[in-house]
């Protein structure tokens, strides 16, 4: 077996391509990542959290991630060496541009609605970044604090 799911399902959040349970471990990774001061967890770390109870299905989960582009693996032989690439922000960052887009709104108008100041020119990626970052701050006030 290829490490492919059967069925790919969209999840909830609208992440393509990965299914619940990729999307558990890549949130799992950005969870421990952010309590740990960027450091990754294990292998074995990630099938604890996750209740796996083989870290051979880790390695598959993270074969999946990484080769739909959503972790970067460090090194051979580095150890807690996983990176995420994307997160949920910059998933819904660019769900919420394209939708803006295909209503006719600028990039500088969607900027200004995340809350950044526009002067001379401005970037797609800037707009991303602002709209990604100005998603955690809700999503950091609607959790409350750590």
């Amino acid at each position: 077996m290829s490490g492919e799911p059967r069925h790919r399902r969209g999840s909830p959040n609208g992440v393509q391509g990965l299914t619940p349970r990729m999307l558990s471990c890549r949130d799992f990774i950005v969870a421990y990542q952010r309590e740990h001061d960027g450091v990754g967890p294990s292998y074995d770390e990630i099938a604890a959290g996750l209740g796996l109870r083989a870290k051979s299905n880790v390695v598959r989960l993270v074969d999946c991630l990484e080769s739909r582009g959503h972790v970067r693996r460090g090194p051979a032989g580095s150890q807690r060496s996983l990176a995420v690439l994307h997160t949920a922000a910059d998933d819904i960052a660019a769900e919420h541009m394209a939708y803006r887009l295909s209503q006719g709104w600028g990039l500088f108008r969607i900027a200004e609605e995340a809350g950044q100041t526009c002067r001379g020119n401005i970037t797609e990626a800037d707009v991303h970044a602002a709209v990604a970052k100005a998603w955690v701050g809700i999503q950091a006030k609607l959790t409350g604090p750590r």
